[in-house]
C-alpha cells in the first residue's frame, strides 16, 4: 500500500473521521477480490478490518465474485458492512 494512503487512513482514525464528513477531498475505496480460495483469503482480510475499526476510514467497498458477496458493494456508511447489520 502506498505511503501516503497509510497516511491519510491513520489520520483519518485520528479524527474519527466517517463518510460524508471529511477534513480531506481524498477518495478511498476498499476493493475485495475473490474466486476460488481467493474468496477464503478476502474473508479473513475482511474480519482484520473490521476489528482494527477501519470501515468508516473508507469511502466506498467494492468487491468481485466472492468479494461480492462479502461487500454487498455497498457504501461504508451505510447499514451494511460486510455482510452484518
Amino acid at each position: 500500500m502506498d505511503d501516503d494512503v497509510i497516511r491519510l487512513l491513520r489520520a483519518r482514525k485520528e479524527q474519527g473521521s466517517t463518510p460524508g464528513h471529511r477534513r480531506d477531498d481524498a477518495r478511498v475505496v476498499l476493493l475485495i477480490g475473490g474466486g476460488s480460495s481467493r474468496g477464503a483469503y478476502s474473508s479473513g482480510m475482511t474480519v482484520a478490518v473490521e476489528q482494527l475499526g477501519m470501515p468508516p476510514l473508507f469511502d466506498a467497498v467494492h468487491g468481485s465474485s466472492a468479494g461480492a458477496m462479502r461487500t454487498r458493494s455497498r457504501n461504508a456508511s451505510g447499514p451494511y458492512w460486510f455482510g452484518h447489520r
